[in-house]
């Protein structure tokens, strides 16, 4: 459907997203890319990431995405605080989230991490000990982003009160930048903090 629309276009980078697309198994990868490569020419210079969630990643998923040519991955961490995770409803630990860092790495894999602050029982200092932990992990790309609540969620319903002022929110905006800052990394999008590599403005160009 989508072939004579992009048959002229330049590709500047591709996205699988939706925090789901590590649920395959490791042998699909490489017939993903396929699916991509017959309808669109992928230059070998182009960033491919590809976005999941902590507990769904392993090593062998790891190396036979990057065997398939995905260049990045990016993880939805949202806290790296178990406690506070269990808030979401969600079911990852915060060693997973470590434990993905360590195979990427070791398979010269970048990879990105999204975190979200404003979140309830969330103080500054809940905040910035996990910046500090990706800090320390050496994660080149950290996208900090506050809590929206919306609808008829539990967040929506029940834990109004466990949330933090829009001041308090907006102070933890403002330290989150000054700290990234601080620890070599540059601001590229109201959210997204970059340590830069290369000769290249960005190495995020999806951002």
């Amino acid at each position: 459907l989508y072939r004579p629309h992009l048959e002229k276009a330049e590709l500047a980078s591709i996205y699988f997203g939706g925090g789901t697309s590590n649920l395959y198994k490791a042998d699909q990868y490489a017939e993903l890319m396929r699916i991509v490569r017959d309808v669109v020419e992928v230059p070998p210079q182009i960033e491919v990431t590809l976005e999941g969630i902590p507990q769904t990643f392993s090593f062998e998923k790891l190396a036979a995405m990057k065997e398939a040519g995905i260049t990045r991955i990016s993880m939805g961490a949202q806290q790296l605080n178990d406690e506070l995770i269990k808030l979401s409803g969600r079911h990852q630990k915060a060693e997973q989230v470590y434990q993905t860092l360590e195979w990427c790495d070791s398979l010269g894999l970048p990879a990105s991490v999204d975190l979200i602050f404003g979140w309830p029982k969330q103080t500054p200092s809940h905040m910035l000990k996990d910046l500090q932990a990706l800090v320390d992990c050496g994660v080149g790309h950290i996208t900090q982003y506050e809590l929206n609540v919306a609808g008829r969620t539990d967040f929506s319903r029940n834990r109004r009160s466990e949330l933090p002022s829009v001041e308090g929110t907006l102070e933890m905006y403002h330290l989150g930048k000054e700290f990234l800052e601080a620890h070599g990394y540059v601001q590229v999008t109201p959210y997204d903090f970059e340590r830069r590599t290369g000769s290249l403005p960005t190495g995020y160009l999806y951002e």
